[in-house]
């Protein structure tokens, strides 16, 4: 059997620890280990868990043993050149275990897809060929503290769940070009072959024109108004008339009065 060091010790009061009939899923690592085996995935596995529980003034904590066999480094320190293929590697392995949790009854397949959840991608280690997890069957314990949660987690949001996400895809309504008037297709002018492209003019947004349709009146309508253009006018010459005649016999008293004679 060979050696094994210890790579990493978590502190208790940091993990959530994901739990499954009625016990942590850490302390199923044998199980665990069957399952791995029996899927024919020979470059993964999962570090051996050693916990000591909090009693008294003791937060406790979990070291995770991993074989020494070859140095392992956390994949996220690893320069980005190196990072990517590593990463598709590891993808494609855990892939391939998802296909193989189909085949699993619903209990083995709930321990290892619980097994999966990390707290970051800081839990991933490697030697370049293989991967190992630590820790996992946890997430970050937050402001809660330690505690041990039996709860389903949506695998597609943790760590490894959104690295496997394929990556957006801009939909087809994106690339669509909007919508123009067919008028506005008759007038663009035709693409040169080899000339270089031109940018369609910006439309200039114009604010509507109010509508100055003349508005048709009704007969009665029509004859009342008429009948009241005919009676300001008549007052208005009678008026005219009126003070025209009380002028001209003002100027007759005039000169009557001037001449001394009386009318």
């Amino acid at each position: 059997m060979a050696a094994s060091i210890i790579i990493l010790r978590s502190e208790l009061k940091d993990l959530s620890l994901l739990g499954l009939r009625d016990k942590p899923v850490i302390q199923q690592y044998a199980s665990l280990l069957q399952i791995v085996a029996a899927s024919g995935v020979s470059n993964f596995s999962f570090c051996e868990p050693v916990v000591r529980w909090p009693k008294n003034d003791f937060s406790g904590e979990v070291s995770w043993y991993a074989p020494q066999e070859a140095p392992l480094v956390q994949l996220v320190t690893l320069p980005p050149q190196e990072q990517d293929p590593l990463l598709q590697a590891f993808c494609d392995m855990v892939r391939h275990l998802q296909g193989f949790m189909a085949t699993l009854p619903p209990a083995e397949r709930a321990l290892l897809e619980r097994a999966l959840i990390v707290p970051d991608l800081s839990a991933l280690y490697t030697d370049s060929q293989h991967f190992i997890l630590a820790p996992w069957g946890a997430q970050a314990a937050g402001t809660g503290g330690f505690r041990i949660d039996p709860n389903q987690v949506d695998f597609t949001q943790t760590p490894i769940g959104l690295l496997l996400a394929p990556p957006e895809k801009t939909t087809p309504a994106a690339c669509t070009p909007p919508a123009t008037s067919d008028k506005k297709d008759d007038l663009a002018p035709a693409s040169t072959p080899g000339a270089p492209a031109q940018t369609a003019p910006q439309e200039i947004p114009v604010s509507p024109i109010p509508n100055l349709q003349k508005t048709e009146l009704s007969r009665p309508l029509r004859l009342m108004l008429l009948g009241l253009v005919f009676l300001i006018f008549f007052v208005l010459g009678l008026r005219a008339a009126l003070l025209i005649a009380a002028h001209a016999h003002s100027l007759s008293l005039f000169g009557y009065t001037l001449l001394g004679i009386t009318p």
